[in-house]
């Protein structure tokens, strides 16, 4: 299993799916912080904060190699940053920044045990 809990900076991993191919996703310490028994990725594919249920989704998650590390910083990490500022903490918490939305969740069901199926909340983050 992965172990980029604890860690102090931001940790980019694979995740892989034989189903919908693999994804670089991203966790970050400054995410919220998920349901018990869950976590929030950062899915680059989607563009997308998602919360996948832990069980399901770190037996498919793995370090990066140093190529990929190189390539997916150089490709997302633009993007994340933007992204990011959104949960940075800050002095007041009424400071006129908008909270993040989410969408209501897709799905919660363990069923099937492809990545996506572990999803149980979707949802774009509203930059305006």
């Amino acid at each position: 299993m992965v172990s980029f809990k604890g860690k102090n900076g931001t940790w980019y991993g694979m995740l892989e799916s034989r189903k919908k191919g693999d994804t670089v996703v991203i966790w970050d310490p400054v995410l919220p912080k998920a349901s018990t028994g869950k976590l929030f990725l950062y899915h680059t594919g989607k563009e997308r904060l998602i919360e996948y249920v832990e069980e399901i989704v770190c037996p498919k998650l793995r370090d990066l190699t140093q190529r990929e590390m190189r390539n997916a910083r150089q490709e997302f990490s633009g993007r994340w940053e933007q992204i990011r500022v959104h949960y940075l903490p800050t002095e007041d918490a009424d400071d006129g920044k908008p909270e993040p939305k989410f969408d209501d969740p897709v799905d919660d069901s363990l069923d099937d045990l492809d990545t996506e199926d572990s999803l149980v909340m979707d949802g774009d983050i509203d930059m305006d």
